[in-house]
């Protein structure tokens, strides 16, 4: 028996896995950093280069514009719409970083057309095609301040063309706490808005890293609106009938009144 196969046999036996890292983060080097805070500290007043509609929970009227950022949570308005990827409660503190940066690059606005393609193959790419990533990064965050623990290493991209927005999270670490939740809420955080697919009832799932809604352990689409775009329109029935059309006319010279359009 090979090595290569030997080593084959003990990783499918053990149920080894792989998981993701920082290296698979969507990065952008030319990317726009909006805001950067530490520990506890918040940015607001950040403004967005386009205005974002259709989101799922809100008004049909609702026009995001604005964003803030604190430990974990990423806030659009208005109306005030948080987008937690590791909520702290009101009396948590954090320990940890995030950041907020915008990316047009063409090559991660490709890639994140795969991802969501990746989810929802039936969806017109043209529609859907984003403008602009909004790369909102946590790193090492966790609710424990002053002590030494692995936090929470995640990226959340909302790719969006203003009337259609998806999240693509990716999972590297995940700290676990009864004081921290995940998810899209209202304003005050009574409401649940969007139930994120690595949580159960807003509450962060432990093993967030190592499970998947697209087959890659770690990684996550989100569909954000509140409607999809119509599927794309099969033009298979024109094309057999401009087929149909030009067969009559070569055989018979004759052709049906419709058939105009196709000639």
């Amino acid at each position: 028996m090979s090595v290569f196969l030997k080593l084959f046999l003990i990783f499918c036996i053990s149920g080894s896995s792989f998981s993701l890292d920082r290296d698979d983060f969507y990065q952008d080097s030319s990317a726009t950093t909006l805001a950067t805070v530490s520990d506890s500290g918040s940015a607001s007043g950040l403004s967005l280069p386009l205005t974002i509609t259709n989101i799922r929970g809100l008004s049909d009227d609702s026009a995001l514009a604005g964003a803030a950022i604190t430990g974990g949570l990423l806030t659009l308005s208005l109306p005030i719409y948080n987008i937690g990827l590791q909520r702290r409660t009101v009396a948590a503190g954090y320990s940890g970083s995030s950041t907020l940066k915008i990316s047009v690059d063409v090559l991660l606005r490709n890639k994140a057309l795969n991802d969501i393609k990746a989810k929802f193959p039936a969806l017109n790419g043209d529609s859907i095609y984003p403008t602009h990533l909004l790369l909102f990064e946590v790193d090492d965050l966790h609710t424990n301040v002053g002590t030494d623990l692995d936090g929470t290493i995640a990226q959340l991209v909302l790719a969006t063309n203003g009337r259609y927005t998806f999240g693509i999270v990716l999972i590297v670490h995940v700290f676990s706490s009864a004081g921290t939740f995940t998810g899209s809420y209202n304003d005050d955080f009574s409401q649940l808005l969007v139930e994120y697919p690595f949580a159960t009832n807003g509450a962060l799932n432990s093993n967030a890293a190592t499970e998947s809604n697209v087959d890659t352990p770690g990684k996550y689409v989100i569909d954000f609106n509140d409607a999809l775009p119509p599927p794309p329109v099969c033009q298979c029935k024109k094309r057999l009938e401009a087929l149909a059309c030009h067969t009559m006319k070569q055989m018979s010279g004759n052709i049906l009144s419709f058939c105009s359009q196709y000639m």
